[in-house]
């Protein structure tokens, strides 16, 4: 809320991929204990973001898909909805 009062025209990105794909990427990873990896879990399914130029980016898939997204959405300022 206080950047969004200082920067009106802010648009805002989300990156985010799908609880199966975060749990599949968490368990290949090999770091995380099963505990860790459910806590995880809940911290992604209770996180939501809501603001005005909101711009979601869906990590379901490669790394560089999701950063060709990203930089065009920093690039063209255009809103991208994946």
């Amino acid at each position: 809320p206080t950047a969004l009062k200082l920067y009106p025209d802010m648009q805002v990105v989300l990156i985010t991929a799908d609880a199966k794909i975060l749990e599949e990427r968490l368990r290949e990873r090999g770091r995380e204990t099963e505990e860790d990896i459910q806590q995880r879990l809940q911290r992604a399914t209770a996180f939501k973001v809501s603001a005005p130029n909101l711009v979601t980016i869906q990590n379901n898939t490669t790394i560089e898909a999701a950063a060709k997204q990203l930089f065009d959405c920093i690039n063209h300022n255009s809103v991208l909805l994946v």
